[in-house]
Parts: structure tokens; C-alpha cells; sequence
């Protein structure tokens, strides 16, 4: 699933406000930068934020693809992004980039709960795309997409120019279907929520890593993203295996039996 809109003019003045606040951070897009939204101190910008993530047009865009469901926010997995270049990725970076999922509970009954996340262009994104199974979204300054944070396999391609950036908002929202215990929903929030927090600090400290613990961290973030990225595969060479290994045991088995026949 791949949702792309785009918001009304009226929220320029706040999104350029926002993007003037960091224009002159992480140019040329070397690595990836986060900032948590709800730990900025400065009044007057954190304003400007709420008025875009709180933008009653992206809920309404939700409730067209999920009829019947609530959407509700999730403010404390927002993020301020600075995209890394896809061409200049490097150490756990490389997952930001390459098909991936944002989040591995695909196959962790949720309630029907369905956990998204939106990307918002703070300035232009014309050279950097994503692309969910057969779509692909170029992001213009106010442009979104939204896609599902588990289950959407997505890769992210195209190089950022240099003297530049790509700055975005993640924003959060996760869609209750109709008749929902609350414990769904909060068992939703909780897993996915912690998921955001914890794998964004694992990837902040194994981008370039200079410690032993950092190079540990780059490459449980690596492997473990490989592992889930082809979870499929790897189980059906595991139950391959396994087969093997059973077929054998049981012709091994026969022998014996004949062998002491004889």
C-alpha cells in the first residue's frame, strides 16, 4: 500500500518555518540524522509542527483508504529525518536505503490494528523516490506518502544533489477498525512505538562506528534486517532442511532394521 497526497497551501508558511529552522544541517546527505519531536525546546517551532502532523487533511486521506476505522496520532514516534543519500549510504544506514520493512511484527496478531507511518517533504525531494511493491512516490515540497509501518516492503532509491538535503517529517498514526478493544490498540501503540525508539538508537550509534560495541551494533542491525527482509526464504530452506535431515534419519533407520533382518 502506498498513499501519496499533498497538502493545501495554507501550510507553506509553516512548513517553510520548519525547513528554514534546519536548512543548513546534514548537507550533501551523508548519514542519517533524527531528532525526536517531542523533545524540542523551542516553543514557536514545535507550534508550527503540531499545525502540520495535526493537519485534519491527512487524517481525512486515512479515513478514505480505511472506511469505518479511527485514526488516531502517535506523536511520540515523530521524528525530525535527514535523509541519507541512497548513493552514499553506509554502515546501518544501509537499511534506510535498500527494500526493507520499517518494523518487524508483520506476523504479530495486532487486533486488526493497522500501525502507518507518513513521510512529509519539508523542501524538495525530486531526486530521491520510493517505491512500494509496483508504485513510486516523488515527494515535492508538502507532498506525503503514507505506508504501513510492518507490512509494507519498500526500497528507497535516487541520489541527493550536493550542497543539499532531504528533510522530512515522520509522522504516525495507527487505523482502529469498527468495535476494537482498547487493548489492541494500546498493545498496537506500545509495540510499535518502543520498535521506533529503540531500532532508531541501535542505527544512530552503528552508522560509522568507531568502538567495538558499535561495530556490534552495525551488524546485528544489518543481519537482523537481512534476516527478516527474507524471512520467507529462510524458513523454507529451514523446513528444506530439516526434511532432509528427518529422511535421512528414517532411511538410516530402515537399514538397520534390514542389516539386522539379515
Amino acid at each position: 500500500m502506498l498513499i501519496h497526497d499533498t497538502l493545501p497551501s495554507k501550510y507553506t508558511h509553516n512548513i517553510q518555518f520548519v525547513y528554514n529552522n534546519y536548512k543548513n544541517n546534514n548537507l550533501n546527505g551523508e548519514s542519517s540524522l533524527h531528532y525526536w519531536i517531542d523533545n524540542i525546546k523551542d516553543k514557536e517551532l514545535l507550534e508550527k509542527i503540531n499545525i502540520i502532523r495535526n493537519a485534519p487533511e491527512i487524517i481525512r486521506e486515512l479515513e478514505k483508504n480505511y472506511p469505518g476505522y479511527k485514526i488516531i496520532t502517535v506523536h511520540e514516534s515523530d521524528e525530525i529525518y535527514f535523509s541519507v543519500s541512497p548513493s552514499k549510504r553506509q554502515g546501518s544506514d544501509i537499511g534506510l536505503s535498500d527494500c526493507h520493512y520499517d518494523a518487524p511484527f508483520k506476523y504479530i496478531y495486532q487486533g486488526g490494528n493497522v500501525f502507518l507511518r507518513a513521510i512529509l517533504a519539508l523542501n524538495e525531494n525530486n531526486t530521491v523516490y520510493t517505491q512500494v511493491e509496483d508504485k513510486t512516490s516523488l515527494l515535492s515540497t508538502g507532498d506525503y506518502n503514507v505506508i504501513r509501518y510492518n507490512e509494507d516492503y519498500h526500497c528507497v532509491h535516487g541520489s541527493i544533489p550536493a550542497n543539499s538535503n532531504r528533510i522530512l517529517l515522520k509522522i504516525h498514526f495507527i487505523a482502529i477498525p469498527p468495535d476494537t478493544n482498547p487493548i489492541w490498540s494500546d498493545f498496537c501503540r506500545y509495540i510499535n512505538n518502543n520498535w521506533t525508539h529503540f531500532s532508531r538508537e541501535m542505527m544512530r550509534d552503528s552508522i560509522k562506528p568507531e568502538t567495538v560495541q558499535g561495530y556490534f551494533k552495525q551488524y546485528l542491525v544489518l543481519i537482523s534486517g537481512f534476516t527478516w527482509n527474507n524471512i520467507n526464504i529462510i524458513l523454507i530452506i529451514f523446513a528444506f532442511l530439516i526434511l532432509v535431515f528427518w529422511k535421512r534419519k528414517s532411511i538410516a533407520k530402515w537399514i538397520n532394521r534390514r542389516n539386522k533382518l539379515k
